[in-house]
């Protein structure tokens, strides 16, 4: 518990996260962890969204939090809000915490329509909004509508700079990072055959699969014998799997479904890679290195406050599939030096970015804004 903030005697209190749907990403996968291990003596979570279903929804479902879904007829569809509001004055919640750019807008107002003056908005990823035409609008709908929240959280510095950069006040900002679970040792039951290098990501412009599978491609030029795990659903799937074909290395590129990542699916690999060209704080790179996996990243976001470059893995430029490539030539070509990175990630995991100490965190602002009049 951080210094000044007082737990409150009494019964629980009931905690609403509101996210946008229960997709497989990452904000997704953490709230779920949240939800499931914060303190039960002092919160009862539970979780509404604004969008139907999810590869996440059975996993939600069986943690036992209550789920509400209020799903939108069209992007700014007043209906949910309305809806969202009965549900914060029916169930009485303490704090509404809402997760993402839609979220926050639909969630905030409706909490202070339901009555609820405590509520706390989610940033996540460092996706610089266009500054023409809708990209003013959102980010003047953003400021004003999180006038009405106590706090904002970030879940790693590049964040925090990057909500005062959309304007957001720094006494509001915490940052909260990710955590990953450490408890069970990094597996080693990987498939025969030549190394294996993976990204586990949502198909979408923001992770730019092609710069990677053009470094695979320069990688096959030169020899280096390696396969690509792409694992993830989106929209941009199918025009991976053609960029693969165009470049002749469909037969080293693996596109296995996109349920959620288990330990064995880290086991699989000998490299982790991500090539994103904007982020937050990665789930997937903390579950790598928990796993003992050296890490290659795109130099953005908070995935430098991750990665040590050259300790615990490389950081490259971003959209530079022949960096990429070089970064990972030199991981796959002295594995001696990737496993001493992966033991150095695993041990900054544990030291750093545990669950544990992601739910004590939110447990402590849950505190703090609670004691708030």
């Amino acid at each position: 518990m951080a210094a000044g903030v007082e737990v409150r005697p009494g019964p629980p209190r009931r905690v609403l996260y509101v996210l946008l749907d229960l997709g497989l990403g990452g904000a997704e996968r953490q709230f779920l962890e949240i939800a499931r291990r914060l303190d039960r003596r002092r919160f009862l979570p539970e979780v509404a969204t604004i969008q139907a279903g999810g590869g996440l929804e059975g996993e939600y479902r069986s943690s036992g939090v209550p789920l509400h879904c209020f799903p939108r007829a069209w992007r700014w569809d007043p209906l949910p809000i309305l809806r969202l509001a009965r549900l914060v004055r029916r169930r009485g919640y303490a704090v509404v915490h809402t997760v993402l750019y839609l979220p926050n807008i639909y969630g905030t107002v409706a909490a202070r329509l339901g009555g609820v003056s405590r509520c706390v908005a989610s940033e996540r990823a460092t996706v610089t909004p266009d500054r023409a035409s809708w990209g003013r609008v959102h980010l003047a709908v953003e400021r004003l509508v999180l006038l009405g929240s106590r706090r904002i959280t970030a879940n790693c510095e590049a964040v925090r700079r990057y909500l005062l950069w959309k304007g957001h006040p720094a006494r509001k900002i915490r940052v909260i990072y990710n955590g990953v679970d450490c408890a069970a040792p990094p597996g080693a039951d990987r498939p025969e055959g030549p190394p294996r290098v993976g990204m586990f990501a949502r198909f979408v412009p923001q992770k730019d699969q092609a710069s990677l599978i053009g470094a695979f491609a320069l990688l096959a030029r030169v020899g280096v014998e390696a396969r690509l795990v792409l694992r993830g659903v989106g929209p941009g799937r199918p025009a991976a799997r053609d960029l693969a074909r165009g470049l002749g290395v469909e037969a080293r590129v693996e596109f296995p479904d996109g349920r959620p990542t288990t330990r064995a699916d880290l086991a699989s690999l000998d490299v982790a890679v991500l090539s994103s060209h904007a982020e937050g704080c990665s789930n997937f790179i903390l579950e790598a290195m928990a796993a003992g996996l050296p890490v290659v990243a795109s130099d953005v976001g908070g995935n430098r406050e991750l990665v040590e470059h050259g300790v615990t893995g490389l950081l490259v430029p971003r959209r530079s599939p022949r960096r990429l490539a070089g970064a990972l030539r030199r991981v796959l070509e002295d594995p001696e030096e990737g496993r001493r990175m992966g033991c150095a990630g695993r041990r900054r995991v544990q030291e750093r970015f545990s669950m544990a100490s992601a739910v004590a965190a939110h447990e402590t602002l849950l505190e703090e804004v609670l004691a708030w009049r």
